[in-house]
């Protein structure tokens, strides 16, 4: 069951000291915190930064990569991963991806498969479950670790194009 957009958090018609509405001001602090953590990493390191945040804003993407949060391993949340990336790339964060195989509950071999599969092409690629959850790791069954070595055989021959893009958006602010 999905749950209302104010649930577990402040009402969307709350109004900030600003008079802003929780609505049009929620995660502007993830946001805040993203540049903030990307400047000082750049400026100590003297390098680019990988921050990775899940309160993320239209223009995160300059940032700081999104996920998507403690998805489920169900069938529903793997339709809803990829419309949930491509809003995320739409609003400006082109580096984006959900829990492969699901966060919260156990997997099964043929939705891992699939969500490998699907998530292979996720611009951001990760495989990562909660600690009470049963191991979801791509070798534990004959059918996901092929289903895998396929997929990511493809997403690494995209390597050279990602990384590419990645750099536009992130240095020159361009969208690929």
């Amino acid at each position: 069951k999905r749950m209302h957009l104010g649930s577990k958090t402040l009402p969307v018609t709350a109004r900030h000291m600003s008079g802003d509405l929780e609505y049009d001001a929620h995660n502007l602090y993830g946001f805040s915190e993203a540049a903030a953590t990307r400047l000082a990493v750049e400026e100590i390191t003297g390098k680019r930064a990988f921050v990775l945040s899940r309160s993320t804003f239209p223009g995160s993407g300059h940032h700081a990569a999104h996920w998507t949060g403690d998805n489920a391993a169900t069938w529903d949340d793997l339709l809803w991963s990829v419309s949930g990336l491509l809003n995320s790339n739409m609003w400006g964060i082109p580096l984006a991806g959900a829990d492969i195989c699901g966060f919260q509950g156990d997997t099964n071999e043929e939705l891992c498969a699939r969500w490998i599969q699907a998530g292979s092409f996720y611009t951001f690629t990760r495989n990562h479950n909660s600690i009470n959850s049963a191991p979801q790791e791509l070798y534990l069954w004959p059918t996901v670790t092929e289903a895998a070595l396929k997929a990511l055989a493809v997403r690494y021959s995209l390597l050279p194009y990602l990384y590419t893009a990645f750099f536009k958006a992130s240095i020159l602010r361009i969208s690929s």
